[in-house]
């Protein structure tokens, strides 16, 4: 389930791509979606037969709605200030303002009717779990170190490099395969894996997985800190490419199978939305807003203390500063979770 989930993403991309290339039209996609869709209310419609357990509406009616729109809401505006923070100049705008002092408000009226009613949208009884919050910590941190390929490769294979549409198109072969390897290494030597075999079980703990999975993301930050060069070229791109997704795999599915573990079944899906709120929603666009605001910072840097007058020189030394700066958040985040997730049990055992 995983790899389907992790690997649809770059999957969807590639085939946008050949199927530009292949009839010369980006619509050819959306026709290709709209086939599909098709194709799945046709079986549905022709091997199903209407049959319920219980009324239709019956399911929908202690669910919070309220709740779920004033949660919806407090996340559109993370989502907004960050995506619109640098069209705005960030706190320079009056809109940019309200929209940041309407935040709170909004937070401790979810919060207060979270507190009050008897079926909230989230239940409080997720956040008293002592872990919770470092997982969702752990989350954000991965996300942060994930998304530099969108704001920062990109901006070298583009902006500085000009590779073609195809040539970026290789990336998606080895983001799906390392998605691939990461989840099915999770499987054969996680915890409680099955007996595959010949196989070594080497039965890793979460956290031990989680400290695996974040080092490959941060040997991606790494090399490309190292690769980051006028003359690149795109085969040195497709290890670190691979390890990153190998990387994600891991920590995705790892961090997934832990919270159910640790939170229990009742809560488990209020807790999962929790983490979606990083994970799937506001994680990219506040990673976005700040790679955008630390290159626009850096270049501007670059260009007052007069030390490039070229400006994609410029912008190869800001990206390469800023994947500096990862690797340097990567490397105190990956000892923190060395010490608590090995020294530590390893302390407390002897």
């Amino acid at each position: 389930m995983y790899i389907i989930i992790l690997g649809a993403m770059p999957g969807s991309n590639w085939i946008a791509r050949q199927l530009t290339i292949a009839f010369d039209s980006w619509q050819m996609m959306h026709w290709f979606m709209t086939g599909l869709m098709l194709i799945v209310v046709l079986v549905i419609y022709t091997c199903t037969h209407p049959w319920r357990m219980m009324p239709f509406r019956l399911p929908l009616v202690s669910l919070d709605w309220l709740g779920c729109l004033l949660w919806s809401v407090l996340m559109l505006q993370v989502i907004w200030l960050f995506t619109y923070g640098e069209y705005y100049n960030w706190s320079d705008s009056r809109v940019w303002r309200a929209v940041l002092v309407s935040f709170p408000i909004l937070l401790v009226v979810c919060i207060g009717r979270m507190r009050r009613i008897r079926h909230p949208y989230i239940d409080p009884s997720v956040w008293p779990h002592a872990r919770l919050i470092p997982i969702l910590g752990m989350f954000f941190v991965a996300e942060v170190m994930n998304a530099t390929p969108h704001a920062l490769q990109n901006t070298l294979t583009g902006g500085m490099l000009h590779w073609g549409f195809t040539t970026t198109g290789q990336f998606y072969i080895f983001e799906i395969l390392g998605y691939a390897f990461g989840c099915i290494f999770t499987i054969l030597w996680g915890k409680g894996c099955p007996n595959w075999g010949r196989l070594p079980r080497l039965g890793f703990k979460y956290t031990q997985l989680l400290t695996v999975g974040f080092a490959a993301l941060l040997m991606y930050q790494v090399l490309m800190y190292f690769y980051v060069a006028p003359t690149l070229n795109v085969e040195r791109l497709w290890l670190p490419t691979f390890l990153r997704t190998f990387g994600y795999g891991i920590f995705f599915s790892t961090m997934t199978i832990y919270l159910k573990d640790l939170i229990g079944f009742p809560t488990f899906f209020m807790a999962l939305t929790v983490s979606g709120f990083i994970r799937n929603g506001v994680g990219e666009s506040v990673c976005t807003g700040l790679y955008s605001y630390g290159l626009r910072h850096q270049i501007a840097d670059a260009l007052s203390r007069g030390i490039h007058s070229d400006y994609v020189q410029v912008l190869m030394v800001a990206v390469k500063e800023m994947y500096g700066l990862m690797c340097l958040i990567g490397t105190l985040t990956l000892l923190l979770m060395f010490v608590f997730f090995i020294i530590n049990p390893l302390l407390h055992n002897k």
